[in-house]
């Protein structure tokens, strides 16, 4: 294949991929009927058991990818339309849900869709020095009606650059390998105990 291709408008990526997770359901339920239908009997034929378990797991495998792929085919479309992307140092002024007035520098770690507002920045607050709070787990912040975003003023050390630009790097990564080049090496398995796959990560990574 080519490259580079022309992608898809975001919102049509994102049918494409809920068509293929519907199709691969499908396939799931269909390799369970016949693995059923061939362990139904009073007799069976081994060999054709085991492939057909074999199957089902393939099945299930390419499903659970497939589902991955939907849900960063949504945060692209997130991305693309927030104001703001990871690395971004912001400075939010908003109401937060028990009505208390907030001023904060924040660092934007990631774009995540919402499904009533697009996205939602996904935030850590910034020490004084500009640096992301080591202690502090990344939150959910809705671009709200009343609530302003502008870039920050705090200064920036040579380490708050770095951890910026990393954040910046890794969305970028992430933009190629899923947008532009449909590299499934941008997800990664993670496995039970018994080897088995029950779900795929994205893999943020600072280079292709």
């Amino acid at each position: 294949m080519v490259y580079p291709r022309k992608p898809l408008p975001h919102a049509d990526q994102v049918e494409h991929m809920k068509a293929l997770v519907r199709k691969f359901r499908r396939e799931v339920d269909r390799r369970y009927k016949e693995f059923f239908a061939a362990t139904g009997r009073r007799s069976e034929c081994a060999l054709e058991v085991a492939l057909l378990g074999r199957q089902i797991e393939a099945a299930r495998e390419t499903l659970k990818l497939a589902e991955a792929c939907l849900k960063e085919a949504e945060r692209q479309r997130a991305l693309y339309f927030a104001p703001f992307g990871p690395g971004d140092k912001i400075f939010a002024e908003y109401t937060d849900y028990l009505r208390n007035a907030k001023a904060e520098h924040l660092l934007v770690v990631d774009v995540l869709p919402d499904k009533r507002w697009v996205f939602a920045y996904q935030v850590v607050q910034l020490t004084k020095a500009g640096l992301a709070h080591k202690r502090q787990m990344p939150y959910p912040l809705l671009p709200l009606p009343g609530r302003k975003f502008r870039l920050s003023d705090l200064p920036e050390s040579e380490e708050a650059k770095q951890e910026s630009d990393y954040l910046r790097q890794c969305a970028k990564t992430s933009t190629e390998m899923a947008v532009i080049k449909g590299d499934l090496d941008l997800f990664k398995p993670r496995k039970r105990a018994t080897g088995e796959t029950y779900e795929y990560w994205r893999s943020d990574r600072p280079s292709v």
